[in-house]
């Protein structure tokens, strides 16, 4: 059975999404847009750190304040020198990871590979 999370449940709105369908997310202080596999998006009133505790750890990386990332939605990583690394993504998008993230994120990018 496919897990679900609701965005809004105080508001009545019943409108929950497959967590399988999620690609990654991006915070932007109290709100987060959430971008799906499909290339749609939304943006919703939780924020990054509460996603971050309701979707599965073995399956969501928090790579910097402002990304929380699939890990199976990485394409490539790479590092620019030792000290920073980044990410592009199936769609694209590249994502810098913080420093107190990379040897946590490589962890993760291990295991997946």
């Amino acid at each position: 059975m496919k897990k679900t999370i609701e965005l809004c449940p105080k508001l009545q709105l019943k409108q929950p999404f497959y967590i399988e369908e999620i690609a990654w997310l991006e915070g932007m202080g109290n709100y987060t847009t959430i971008h799906f596999r499909n290339g749609k998006s939304i943006l919703t009133s939780k924020t990054l750190a509460l996603f971050a505790r309701e979707l599965p750890k073995e399956v969501f990386v928090r790579v910097n304040r402002s990304f929380l990332i699939r890990i199976s939605e990485v394409s490539v990583h790479k590092s620019d020198t030792r000290k920073y690394l980044s990410l592009v993504l199936h769609n694209g998008q590249q994502v810098e990871v913080s420093r107190r993230k990379k040897t946590l994120v490589k962890k993760y990018l291990r295991q997946t590979t």
